[in-house]
């Protein structure tokens, strides 16, 4: 029986998928949303205008401008409307709890569940309340 030495052939087979990895390019679309945070993505933002980049072998090959895509912008509206309807909802139910009187407990940790003590609830309860306003607020909903 023939033995066959690792080291060879993880050698061989590094240099084949480093090689076939090095000969690949792709491309990667670089944006800035409002708050001034870049991203990279690898398909075209909706609704926002991107550089097309295309990476070849881990370095920077070319950059393009890519337009933003026909009636994105009203799908990203209609998208973060229909988020924020649901945050609305969400917050106003979890003011109604914490407003209900009810006992509230703490289950962060299931082995040791406990009680909510009143200063805890009311500072829950205002954090509800300011998330009702930030999503429900006037003119948003």
């Amino acid at each position: 029986m023939m033995k066959t030495s690792l080291v060879p052939c993880l050698a061989v087979f590094l240099l084949a998928t480093t090689g076939a990895a090095g000969a690949q390019s792709v491309n990667v679309y670089k944006w800035t949303d409002a708050s001034g945070t870049v991203h990279y993505t690898d398909q075209p933002p909706q609704g926002r205008n991107a550089t097309r980049m295309t990476v070849k072998g881990g370095t920077e090959a070319a950059a393009a401008p890519v337009a933003p895509q026909a009636g994105s912008e009203a799908r990203l509206d209609a998208a973060e409307a229909a988020t924020n309807t649901r945050n609305c909802e969400s917050a106003r139910a979890n003011l109604a709890t914490l407003s209900s009187g009810a006992m509230l407990v703490d289950s962060t940790d299931p082995t040791a569940s406990r009680r909510l003590r009143p200063d805890e609830i009311e500072s829950a309860r205002r954090t509800a309340q300011a998330d009702v306003n930030a999503y429900c607020g006037a003119g948003k909903q």
